[in-house]
């Protein structure tokens, strides 16, 4: 991207919705045994649910990481 001219751009596109798809459970064991020094920062974000809100609307986040 640093040699990209000012009239060209990057675009990225998850046509299977990858990030969804990873179930939590495996990748913190994954991580768990493969980096162990990023276990608790990624237990902390994924380790449980969380809430999203988008106007008046709710739900819960439990597959997929970012």
């Amino acid at each position: 991207m640093a040699s990209m001219s000012d009239d060209e751009m990057l675009v990225k596109l998850d046509f299977s919705n990858a990030f969804n798809n990873v179930r939590r459970d495996v990748m913190l064991k994954t991580v768990a045994a493969e980096l162990p020094e990023l276990y608790k920062f990624c237990f902390q974000s994924y380790g449980k649910s969380t809430t999203l809100k988008f106007g008046s609307h709710t739900i819960s986040s439990e597959e997929g990481v970012q």
